[in-house]
């Protein structure tokens, strides 16, 4: 397929086809059997590795026995996975859908139904799914929105990382009538991983109790021990945390389409249930796939390797990637990570983000670019070796150096 056509059909005009005939573990394979080292994770969706054959089983045996259920009858593989959430996030009930999207949905529906308001508080930059109710959580111009005269229901906070953000957001927030959700990340993939501050998101949970609004924290991409424990915003003081979190991508590990809203149980006591109904969210194969992966996530202690190969793959970075001009800061936690990079002066050298994802698969290297400002996501499968993450970083040296 050319470029062109590639570009055509899937949206993305800056990176060089690539056809993925099979994958394994760290690694994705070509159409001509060549192997690469991944560093996407199908975007934060194979944390345990591609095609981990103890998470396939369980789905597999569980599809065989049953796979689908209507969504009004209960089934053993739907409670075993509610117990595993109320393990890690108790005191929640789960909403079950499909997509991250529609979880993000969820999650704004039930803050209209709780405050009676519509409106969606978000952060700039921010992206949360590309459906009507998500694009309000969407940080940036949506051209849809416009013909359904829905710009007034959407507030955008400037980024955390900008002068002044903290006390301009809470004022924002203030003054802002309609508001009834906030949605946040810890930290933000789409931003080419872009942390938010602690204290940014004290001031988040501090004004939504204040106002009565529902904080909603998406953790579809950053979940799932990606930042080394299963839901980073339950991270510290309990007090702190959200009030819904969202959760999608690894959490059946890619073998089956599965998200789910993690709510407080309060928030829950006066709404009906039916009103979230999904003919597919929840079916038992893909509660039997969530569940083969908690348990796979800690049974391998996914959690504390994500840590450790983080500070490998930073350190890598550091030692052959940080002091080459054009290359501005390695950006991230855990191995949710991204480089940054100075285009100018990586073009001024003849290298465009085309080429460095053709030369880094030269060498045998899968990536791929932040939206937007065409930074080198860093999102490898959690089970990758210390030495490989190291490896990865002397190529992207190679590449950018050269």
């Amino acid at each position: 397929m050319s470029p062109s056509d590639y570009a055509a059909r899937t949206g993305f005009d800056r990176e060089p086809p690539f056809a993925i005939a099979a994958a394994e573990g760290s690694f994705v394979q070509d159409r001509e059997g060549q192997h690469y080292l991944d560093l996407t994770s199908g975007w934060n969706v194979v944390n345990a590795g591609w095609n981990n054959p103890e998470i396939w089983q369980a789905a597999l045996e569980a599809g065989l026995r049953n796979p689908f259920r209507p969504s009004w009858c209960d089934d053993d593989r739907f409670d075993a996975l509610t117990q595993r959430i109320a393990a890690i996030a108790p005191g929640r009930r789960i909403i079950p859908s499909c997509s991250g999207n529609e979880a993000v949905d969820n999650a704004l529906k039930l803050a209209r139904l709780v405050t009676g308001r519509a409106g969606v508080i978000c952060i700039e930059g921010a992206y949360h799914g590309s459906g009507t109710g998500a694009s309000l959580a969407t940080g940036y111009h949506v051209p849809h929105l416009e013909a359904l005269d829905l710009q007034g229901l959407r507030l955008t906070l400037p980024r955390p990382s900008q002068p002044g953000a903290l006390e301009q957001a809470e004022s924002a927030i203030r003054a802002f009538e309609p508001g009834g959700a906030i949605v946040f990340e810890t930290v933000r993939t789409n931003m080419a991983c872009e942390a938010v501050p602690q204290a940014f998101r004290d001031m988040l949970r501090r004004v939504a109790s204040e106002l009565g609004l529902v904080l909603i924290c998406d953790e579809i991409g950053t979940g799932i021990n990606r930042l080394g424990s299963p839901f980073s915003s339950l991270d510290g003081d309990g007090a702190a945390a959200p009030d819904i979190i969202l959760t999608a991508k690894a959490l059946t590990n890619g073998l089956y389409p599965l998200s789910l809203c993690l709510v407080r149980e309060r928030l829950m006591r006066h709404v009906d249930m039916s009103y979230f109904s999904s003919t597919y969210g929840g079916m038992p194969a893909g509660c039997a796939a969530a569940v083969a992966t908690l348990d796979y996530h800690a049974e391998h202690t996914l959690g504390a390797r994500a840590i450790a190969g983080g500070q490998a793959l930073a350190a890598g970075i550091e030692q052959h990637v940080l002091d080459i001009d054009g290359v501005r800061s390695l950006e991230g936690a855990g191995l949710e990570r991204a480089l940054h990079l100075d285009w100018m002066a990586l073009g001024r050298r003849g290298l465009s983000p085309f080429q460095m994802l053709a030369k880094l698969r030269d060498q045998r290297v899968f990536a791929t670019l932040s939206p937007g400002e065409d930074h080198l996501m860093l999102l490898p499968p959690l089970t990758t070796p210390h030495e490989a993450l190291v490896d990865a970083a002397v190529a992207i040296g190679k590449v950018l150096r050269n």
